[in-house]
Formats: C-alpha cells, sequence, structure tokens
C-alpha cells in the first residue's frame, strides 16, 4: 500500500474536524456526543484559526483510494 505526505492545506480543514469528532474519548457503552461538542472553544481551539505560526500536520494519502490519516509534526 502506497502512501502520499502532504502538508495541511486550508481544504483539509473539514478533514481536521472530522477527526477531531472520531478522538473524542467515549466511555465504554455510552453514546458518542454530538458532532457539534467539537465547535465549543475547549476543543475547536485544535482546528479553528489553523495555520499559525508553529502549527503544523501531515496528512498521510493512501495512493490508490484517496483515503486519509492526519498526525501532528
Amino acid at each position: 500500500m502506497a502512501f502520499l505526505l502532504q502538508s495541511l492545506t486550508p481544504p483539509d480543514e473539514p478533514f481536521l474536524w472530522y477527526m477531531l469528532h472520531q478522538a473524542l474519548h467515549v466511555p465504554a457503552g455510552q453514546a458518542a456526543p454530538p458532532r457539534d461538542v467539537i465547535y465549543q472553544p475547549p476543543l475547536a481551539r485544535y482546528v479553528r484559526g489553523g495555520g499559525r505560526r508553529g502549527d503544523g500536520g501531515v496528512p498521510a494519502v493512501e495512493a490508490a483510494s484517496g483515503l486519509r490519516s492526519c498526525g501532528p509534526t
């Protein structure tokens, strides 16, 4: 499986919001919180206003399918 590494760009923002929601801790047996919880200031700060000095990330894109994964730099 081949992957391409890219720098984050503004079009990656929806993907980052999605990943933020996926990263929330949900205790066993409980339902995930509604998606809009990620827009509250304590969580939104991880995505909103991105691209500041010192920010970084490297999405990995599976070459054949275009599936994305992301991690910090």
